[in-house]
């Protein structure tokens, strides 16, 4: 992963997530400069994203008539 200019490996990330958050949160506080004034707090975030530009979200509104129609599609979405 590559961040900010911070390079922390993915191998160093998937070892600290199987020792607990505690540990992924001492990694990013050990890898990232004083500078950057990194900050974590616990509790749950929420990020809005621009999704209207993701791929996959053109595609899907290019293909909503398609989509309409299909059995598989309409059970995945609860109908």
């Amino acid at each position: 992963m590559r961040r900010l200019g911070i390079e922390i490996s993915d191998d160093a990330i998937e070892e600290a997530q199987l020792e607990g958050g505690a540990q992924v949160i001492s990694l990013l506080q050990k890898q990232c400069p004083i500078a950057i004034e990194l900050e974590i707090r616990p509790g749950l975030a929420i990020k809005n994203l621009k999704y209207q530009k993701l791929p996959m979200l053109k595609d899907l509104l290019a293909a909503t008539e398609s989509l309409k129609s299909n059995t598989l599609i309409a059970a995945l979405a609860g109908d």
